[in-house]
């Protein structure tokens, strides 16, 4: 019989209960629920919020040029208001 070991947490979420949560958990109980994770897991989980936001600027700035949303006209070519009843926009 082989022996299992645990997956344990993923390191984003380990920096996210030592950052957001551990101010909240009493200091006696504080090491043992949500302690300070290594040095290089820290690093990691930052590098890779850098480089995720980094990737998402370089895709909005690439993928988005020349779109938006369609604004409606009426028969005149004349804008009309964006509303939030499409029975509104009927009676202008």
């Amino acid at each position: 019989m082989t022996k299992l070991t645990a997956p344990g947490m993923k390191p984003i979420k380990q920096v996210e209960l030592w950052k957001k949560w551990g101010p909240f958990v009493p200091e006696a109980e504080r090491h043992h629920l949500c302690s300070r994770p290594s040095d290089d897991v820290i690093e990691k989980v930052a590098s890779d919020r850098a480089s995720k936001q980094r990737e998402r600027e370089n895709n909005n700035d690439t993928n988005n040029k020349g779109r938006g949303r369609a604004r409606a006209t009426n028969n005149n070519n004349e804008k009309i208001p964006a509303t939030r009843n499409k029975r509104q926009r009927c009676n202008l």
